[in-house]
């Protein structure tokens, strides 16, 4: 899911916004998992 949102993203508005919004994903699972 969110890899697919991830590459239509960098198609979209760049590898840079693409690179912040998996960074955001990333952070997003991680506190997910510590609750």
């Amino acid at each position: 899911l969110f890899g697919l949102n991830i590459e239509r993203l960098r198609q979209i508005c760049g590898q840079r916004c693409a690179n912040i919004l998996q960074i955001a994903v990333t952070s997003w699972k991680s506190v997910g998992s510590l609750l």
